[in-house]
């Protein structure tokens, strides 16, 4: 697996805090790789690939979004001052007993408060939005995260195969929480899987939530 991925891996694992990243399958346990094995491992890593891209252009749209949000939010800002002020001229007019500008005034406030309503309705909807896009970045995080898994995962299982055929004992292998026998040198790729394969699974019930909340702002605009 290609260097920079191994080290966005690592990045996620950290953000996540999951289990332990398991270290990077040593090249010489991976000499008896077949030619079968080698278009496996060349399929996981374009996935990998791939995958990584997506976070990219997730990390823009959740951008994007944020952007969006900081607009309307400054509109809003802009209405509610502008309210605000109706409503002084509004007490200065009353104070006034000036009927003519009383009814007029009213109207103006009227209006703005029509415009906060729908504002606050278009704020609420690219919140949502924003929400939704950065659970779609997370769930492409997750799917990085598999994806280098389950590269890491193919390449432990061949190690292990490797050294099993070498007869190589505990001490030929570096310890670590599962990986005291050759026959158990996968054993931590493969929890390290599992668990970014749970992951996964909640990120993607956390995009479906967000998307539902969009609906819903949605439907208070129309």
């Amino acid at each position: 697996m290609k260097a920079p991925l191994y080290a966005v891996a690592i990045m996620l694992v950290a953000l996540s805090g999951c289990v332990t990243l398991p270290d990077p399958v040593p090249e010489a346990y991976l000499a008896g790789t077949s030619a079968e094995q080698a278009r496996t491992i060349e399929g996981l890593e374009k996935t990998a690939i791939a995958k990584n891209q997506a976070v990219r252009v997730r990390k823009d749209r959740e951008s994007e979004a944020e952007r969006i949000l900081k607009v309307e939010e400054g509109r809003l800002s802009i209405m509610k001052e502008e309210k605000r002020l109706l409503e002084e001229k509004q007490r200065q007019y009353q104070l006034e007993e000036d009927a003519k500008k009383i009814e007029e005034n009213a109207k103006l406030m009227a209006e703005k408060d029509a415009q906060v309503a729908s504002q606050t309705a278009r704020v609420e909807y690219s919140a949502a939005r924003v929400e939704l896009a950065r659970a779609e970045r997370e769930v492409a995080d997750a799917e990085l995260a598999v994806a280098v898994a389950e590269l890491n995962y193919e390449k432990a299982k061949i190690a292990r195969d490797f050294l099993v055929s070498q007869g190589t004992g505990a001490e030929g292998v570096k310890k670590g929480p599962f990986a005291e026998k050759p026959e158990d040198f996968d054993r931590p790729y493969r929890k390290f899987l599992e668990k970014q394969r749970s992951i996964l699974v909640k990120k993607n019930a956390a995009r479906e939530e967000a998307s539902v909340k969009v609906k819903i702002a949605d439907e208070k605009m129309q």
